[in-house]
């Protein structure tokens, strides 16, 4: 029994906290998806215009760029990344972050501390694979 996608799917997760970063890569990396990860926003937006991801997962308080920048930038680009869903987190429980993110476009907005399980399921329901991660810690 295969527990993640069924297909390689490829996941930039972008946090300026070691912690943070060493967590979510771990668990999507368990889960059967390909992670690369960035400490900053600015190394993020090289890396974007490199690579292609099925997916994004980016901390709004970054080093250099913001979080929200890189996804305005992303978007507003014409780069290979600009249609790819794009979660946004925070710990901020302001309601105008959360309402920046959407109006930047995007796809899903998370509030820290995210659980394994909430994570995975948010991936899950942006990368539309039909893997059942439900039995997931």
């Amino acid at each position: 029994m295969s527990i993640g996608p069924s297909k390689p799917v490829s996941i930039l997760v972008v946090d300026d906290q070691a912690s943070n970063l060493h967590l979510y890569s771990s668990v999507l990396r368990k889960a059967g998806y390909e992670v690369d990860t960035c400490d900053n926003g600015n190394a993020s937006l090289q890396i974007l215009e490199h690579k292609r991801y099925q997916l994004v997962l980016t901390d709004v308080m970054l080093g250099g760029k913001s979080g929200l920048d890189v996804l305005e930038l992303v978007r507003k680009g014409q780069g290979i990344n600009k249609d790819t869903p794009i979660i946004v987190y925070t710990s901020d429980e302001s309601p105008v972050v959360r309402q920046q993110a959407a109006t930047l476009g995007a796809s899903m907005f998370l509030e820290r501390p995210i659980p394994a399980k909430e994570l995975l399921n948010a991936v899950d329901l942006m990368v539309g694979d039909d893997s059942d991660t439900s039995n997931q810690d």
